[in-house]
């Protein structure tokens, strides 16, 4: 990693998230982020290999599970996405097991509009991981601003058309969200 976007990344500053360098607003409320300085952050992950096979290369968000990072897979040298359950999470026996749960159902379903889960591990400290592909784009929230806060209705229609399409395929392997 190399450039200063490797040492910064934005966050919520209402409700504290964190994303990449392109999320100019908070998905989750709308909030313009903000620059934060990662060169001085302590996240013992970055730069780590995890399990021998992905290295975590820097933390892309949060959620109220887990954390996610961009990784490397060090032989294939591909970019992935490792999940995270949060350390407070993973002492609760039913959130890690809502965690596999939801890596399960994910990697289950095979659908072009749902992530693709590849592998499951657990740290050496304990927490549990799940790889899944890495995207890159951009969130619904992001391209509803980017084009002025509204969507033409071509572009509405081939969005719901995409989460119809991933929901009846959810749904149809008896998964409700």
């Amino acid at each position: 990693l190399s450039g200063k976007s490797a040492l910064t990344m934005r966050f919520c500053p209402r409700c504290g998230a964190r994303f990449s360098n392109d999320s100019q607003f908070c998905p989750h409320d709308g909030t313009a982020t903000q620059v934060v300085d990662q060169s001085t952050n302590e996240d013992p992950l970055l730069g780590q290999v995890v399990d021998g096979r992905y290295r975590i290369e820097a933390q892309i968000g949060e959620g109220g599970m887990g954390v996610v990072y961009r990784a490397r897979h060090v032989v294939l040298d591909k970019p992935l996405a490792l999940k995270i359950l949060r350390t407070a999470m993973a002492k609760e026996s039913e959130s890690v097991q809502r965690f596999i749960n939801e890596a399960k159902a994910a990697s289950s379903i095979g659908h072009p509009n749902i992530v693709d889960i590849s592998d499951f591990g657990r740290l050496k400290s304990g927490e549990v991981y799940f790889v899944m592909e890495y995207l890159e784009g951009r969130t619904l929230s992001e391209l509803i601003v980017s084009e002025g806060g509204r969507l033409e209705a071509s572009k509405v229609s081939h969005v719901l058309t995409q989460i119809a399409s991933a929901l009846a395929a959810a749904h149809a392997h008896g998964i409700i969200h």
